[in-house]
């Protein structure tokens, strides 16, 4: 489902608290074991075992199961977490859980299934476009911030990291889905879905709405004043940055 390097989540998550070291070790279980969203909640302690010396990993889907040998990057990420969350004594308990609102610790309940879609739907985002964890972060560092396009371009690329949009989100959005304040920052990217802007993506964004003040009804994204960005636009911009970024 999902191949390549790993995507920026893994090494991009903020403080370690248990609920960041298990979306790392979700999205590793997607992406490294290529394990799909019902895979992972139907994931118990047990189904991570060491057998000959080796880490395990006993994943069942649509009735069928299969037994993984778990590689270095996966097995790094899935101990981080039983560790942290204390639960490697528990066998026959959900091994992702959701976590108690407020104080942060793990709960009973198994992780709710639109968020394991939703870290899904981030990886499968960044593919589309040849994004990874080092070439998004080496792309925001390395375009300048001289001028209302390359701020532009930084902020569309956090958005994709940052926010897990797509290029045809980014482009619906208008200046009035993106709201913020000193204190804390959404933007709507559909119908139904809104997401928290976290800091890195609020500073990206701070800098490019310095540059540009579009009316409230304008896209957010544009190739210049008269032009509204497509995704082709976007999936092209990234192209030219990455090239430019091996020269």
């Amino acid at each position: 489902m999902y191949g390549g390097p790993a995507p920026h989540q893994i090494d991009r998550q903020p403080a370690p608290t248990i609920a960041n070291l298990r979306d790392r070790a979700v999205i590793g279980m997607l992406w490294h074991a290529n394990a799909s969203i019902d895979a992972v909640i139907a994931a118990r302690v047990k189904d991570y075992y060491r057998l000959g010396g080796r880490q395990w990993l006993r994943l069942r889907d649509e009735g069928a199961e299969r037994n993984l040998l778990v590689p270095a990057q996966l097995e790094m990420l899935l101990d981080e977490y039983l560790t942290a969350s204390g639960i490697a004594a528990q066998p026959e308990t959900p091994l992702f859980r959701s976590t108690l609102s407020g104080s942060g610790q793990i709960s009973p309940r198994t992780v709710l299934r639109h968020h394991v879609a939703k870290l899904g739907r981030n990886i499968a985002n960044l593919q589309s476009v040849a994004l990874t964890a080092e070439n998004a972060e080496a792309l925001i560092h390395k375009i300048p911030p001289a001028d209302r396009n390359d701020l532009r371009d930084r902020a569309i690329i956090g958005m994709m990291v940052y926010a897990g949009a797509s290029p045809r989100e980014i482009v619906a959005i208008r200046a009035y889905d993106y709201l913020a304040n000193n204190e804390w920052c959404c933007v709507k990217l559909g119908r139904n879905r809104i997401v928290e802007v976290p800091k890195q993506l609020h500073s990206l964004m701070r800098d490019y709405m310095r540059t540009n003040t579009p009316d409230e009804h304008a896209p957010l994204f544009r190739v210049d004043s008269g032009r509204s960005m497509t995704a082709a636009n976007v999936q092209q911009m990234i192209k030219r940055r990455l090239d430019d970024l091996t020269r």
